[in-house]
């Protein structure tokens, strides 16, 4: 009974199994023993401990005359073989592996050769399918499928093994012979019943969606899955076809329809597999429609709820964003934060910090902002996000008029990040930076030139020029030169700095009223 229950712990530990095996022993009794040793087995089995288990059914078949028992261990035993094959392959042995592989199939050859449960029967000839595939003999699948179906005795036997067949296909991505044979099974006039565990119609329902879906044929998955749930709406594919029918709702951009195929596929299968996505798009289907609290909630019930599994880390930062979309800024910041917290080495990391920034931008935190960027940076160079945050540094130096630290910004974008859009961004800033900064240091020139400090102003006029050649502020920067040179009684050097400017400025159009004055104060000298 500990066994049936699924007690295998509390029927080891409980029952003296050796003991009995070898009480059985001496007393003659080989059926007994044997039916101790598929106990083992079992417990084995349970455990995941497959080598052992092949070990207690080999033993059971050199003792039991019990066709039942023998046709069972045989089963078991080619299923165990299989599994033993994969972990040989997952360790790359390929030699040993085809060895279990080979054993497996002929197991299960034996067992198939008498009479079977239907349930087992499909077991035995889907693992010996998959078997004969890691062998690389899928095409001899194929055609031992296809000769069952020829030579099936009843419609209800064909189509056992035409579901076999569509399962074949579907895994070897064979698309449209999947989506043949699955209309086959759904046409067919045999007698459907459950007694495998599942309708065969409902499962080729199923897979005919997966296959338009993978297809991008939407429109036939949602028909299809919605047929299918309409005829098994309690099967043991509804959860399947309720996620393609919300998927495919998703994909054809019906988001309110989507949402509510969701919210019904979320509350009415809360143990499929696929529930964490199914609460993602949920999610997504709300930040579409704009209703971002509602968005951030269930990226939140997602996190919470699945907190090992792979969409955590996205999860919380779009939380984040439909908070921060919501105006809930110091709770997205939060979200954030704890994304570059707790994930790192994931690219929502570097993302999250981009949006942090932002986030202390709008709570008027501008230093911190700039930190963080100067952080995302400096953690994470090689993302798409340092160089827009590298430049977003630039723009805010540029933006409160410290233009020298905007300067520093730009050429770190040029030179972290050249090639870009921003570093081509950058390089057109730091011309009108040059001209800004040359500009501000003008204006200071100018001011002590008009109180008469015409000495310090000659001094400050001259390193503008030599410092921003490539400026107009350098052109007006030489003329005033000339004239605080006048004023100095340096005519010479006025003359000078008035030729210069005239050098310098040409007949561009844009210099023609600094070279018209630079030509009228030499005419005067």
């Amino acid at each position: 009974m500990l066994v049936a229950e699924g007690r295998f712990e509390d029927a080891e530990r409980l029952l003296d199994l050796d003991g009995a095996i070898g009480t059985s022993e001496r007393m003659g009794d080989v059926e007994t023993s044997a039916e101790i040793f598929y106990i083992k087995a079992r417990i084995a089995r349970a455990k995941g401990k497959y080598a052992e288990e092949v070990g207690y059914l080999s033993e059971i078949l050199k003792r039991t005359s019990n066709p039942l028992l023998t046709s069972f261990a045989r089963l078991f035993r080619g299923l165990a073989e299989y599994e033993l094959g994969k972990e040989e392959d997952s360790r790359g042995d390929s030699a040993s592996a085809v060895l279990h592989y080979e054993n497996c199939i002929s197991d299960l050859d034996s067992f198939l050769s008498g009479e079977v449960p239907p349930k087992a029967r499909l077991v035995a000839y889907r693992t010996r399918g998959t078997a004969l595939i890691r062998l690389g003999r899928a095409e001899q699948t194929v055609r031992n499928y296809s000769q069952l179906i020829e030579s099936a005795i009843s419609p209800e036997e064909r189509s056992d093994y035409q579901l076999l067949l569509m399962e074949l296909y579907y895994d070897q991505e064979k698309l449209e012979d999947a989506e043949r044979v699955a209309e086959e099974i759904i046409a067919g006039d045999f007698v459907d019943d459950d007694r495998a565990g599942f309708f065969k119609r409902e499962r080729a329902y199923s897979v005919l969606s997966s296959v338009y879906m993978e297809q991008g044929r939407y429109r036939d998955a949602l028909r299809t899955a919605s047929e299918g749930l309409k005829r098994f709406p309690h099967g043991t594919e509804s959860g399947a076809m309720g996620f393609v029918v919300g998927r495919a709702l998703y994909l054809l951009e019906r988001y309110e329809e989507a949402a509510e195929a969701f919210r019904s596929y979320i509350r009415e299968h809360p143990d499929h597999p696929e529930l964490p996505s199914g609460y993602y798009h949920l999610g997504y289907c709300y930040e579409i429609l704009g209703r971002y609290e509602e968005a951030a909630e269930v990226f939140r019930t997602l996190a919470e709820k699945f907190p090992d599994h792979e969409f955590v880390p996205d999860a919380l930062y779009r939380m984040g964003e439909n908070l921060y979309n919501a105006t809930k800024f110091r709770r997205a910041l939060e979200i954030y934060l704890e994304v570059a917290r707790r994930f790192p080495d994931t690219e929502f990391a570097p993302r999250a910090l981009y949006s942090a920034a932002w986030t202390y931008l709008d709570l008027g935190r501008p230093e911190e902002a700039v930190g963080t960027m100067e952080e995302l940076v400096a953690l994470y160079p090689e993302s798409d996000y340092a160089r827009y945050a590298q430049f977003s540094v630039g723009d805010y130096y540029y933006s409160t008029k410290d233009y020298r630290k905007a300067q520093e910004a730009y050429r770190k974008v040029i030179r972290m990040f050249p090639g870009t859009e921003e570093a081509r961004k950058a390089e057109a800033l730091l011309l009108d930076l040059e001209e800004d900064i040359a500009s501000e240091e003008y204006e200071m020139a100018f001011a002590e030139f008009q109180k008469g400090n015409y000495d310090y102003a000659a001094r400050a006029f001259r390193e503008i020029a030599e410092a921003h050649p490539e400026t107009y502020t350098a052109l007006a920067a030489l003329a005033n030169l000339g004239v605080a040179l006048e004023h100095l009684g340096d005519a010479e050097g006025a003359r000078q700095a008035y030729m210069k400017v005239i050098s310098l400025g040409g007949d561009d159009p844009d210099n023609r009223e600094v070279v018209e004055f630079a030509k009228a104060r030499l005419q005067n000298l």
